[in-house]
């Protein structure tokens, strides 16, 4: 049988909000915490946004650089985030604080300086093409998240290909079997969204 090899990336998500402006890049967060650390500025309360391990990596810079408080906002559940569980284990103990079910809708500033985050809160639906629940604003939940520094780790959206395909997903990674195939006959992906059972390939 031919093979087909499905060359897939995962790319950048922005969070799309008004005042995103305001909003800080977290793989270039990390990246000034690795050349640049004693001159990276930290948020007093900085919120992260996201769930998986660029958000958590993000996180811990910003609870061991000297923020007072660091929460991180996300959309669905625990039980949906990307990270791996022991990262989230270890985010925990570090004491970084979480609001789930959580949406982000926009940023508010003054003369430039980040004040708060409005949001809203999100049920779950349905399961969508990544094959984790659909979240769904909840009517008149707005509220706000005092911060003074927002960094944004929505990160690594998987291509939308793989639902087009209707290829098999977990947590919005493409599945393959021992072969590394997907549930389409022949056709193998690469890059750093499949997995192999319960295993995270990269």
């Amino acid at each position: 049988m031919a093979q087909s090899f499905l060359a897939l990336d995962s790319c950048n998500a922005g969070a799309g909000n008004p005042g995103e402006e305001h909003i800080l890049d977290g793989l270039e967060y990390i990246e000034h915490s690795k050349l640049d650390a004693a001159n990276l500025k930290i948020g007093r309360n900085v919120v992260v946004i996201g769930a998986g391990n660029t958000a958590i990596d993000c996180a811990t810079i910003a609870n061991r650089l000297g923020a007072n408080t660091v929460t991180m906002v996300y959309r669905r559940t625990d039980k949906e985030m990307t990270a791996y569980r022991h990262e989230y284990d270890f985010i925990k103990r570090e004491g970084v604080g979480f609001s789930f079910l959580t949406q982000p809708v926009r940023v508010l500033a003054e003369s430039g300086t980040v004040r708060g985050l409005e949001c809203v809160r999100m049920s779950l639906g349905a399961t969508d093409a990544s094959g984790r629940p659909s979240p769904r604003p909840v009517a008149g939940s707005e509220f706000l998240l005092a911060t003074d520094q927002i960094v944004k780790a929505i990160g690594q959206e998987k291509p939308a290909l793989a639902a087009l395909l209707q290829l098999k997903t977990e947590k919005g990674f493409i599945q393959v079997d021992a072969n590394f195939e997907t549930n389409l006959p022949g056709f193998i992906p690469a890059g750093i969204v499949f997995v192999r059972g319960a295993r995270l390939l990269r």
